[in-house]
């Protein structure tokens, strides 16, 4: 049986409709087409990385957005929020604006993720290895 131009063409527009159900199912996934971000996160607050704190407190608290950009998590980057106290950590947290799911942070919470640097002076601080494990796939 021939085929006809007509077959050709409806044939191209089923193909045409599984790449795009496919493009859509992994961008749904994460966000990504064919390993590439569409929509790419904006470009993070030029607010300065180190600021005292508002009471005037003896406290230094860094933004770790501009520092460390690529500190990843499932949905994209995680900037934390370190408080430093007469050169000791005194506490990190993920206070800034994220993507990721508060389940997400109460398990690295349950591991004691965010007191792994607690009372570590800061140049050891920068230099520790740290690793939390959450179930995670």
């Amino acid at each position: 049986m021939p085929t006809t131009t007509r077959d050709r063409l409806a044939h191209l527009l089923r193909i045409a409709a599984c790449l795009l159900l496919l493009a859509a199912a992994a961008f749904a996934l994460n966000g990504r087409v064919l390993g590439r971000e569409l929509f790419p996160p904006p470009a993070p607050a030029t607010a300065p990385a180190a600021t005292e704190t508002p009471a005037g407190g003896d406290a230094l608290v860094i933004d770790s957005t501009g520092l460390a950009p690529d500190v990843r998590g499932y949905g994209g980057p995680v900037p934390v929020v370190v408080e430093v106290r007469e050169g000791r950590v005194a506490g990190v947290a993920p206070k800034l604006p994220n993507d990721e799911t508060p389940m997400f942070f109460g398990m690295l919470d349950e591991k004691g993720l965010w007191h792994a640097w607690d009372d570590l002076p800061v140049e050891a601080a920068v230099t520790a290895r740290v690793d939390a494990v959450t179930s995670a796939t």
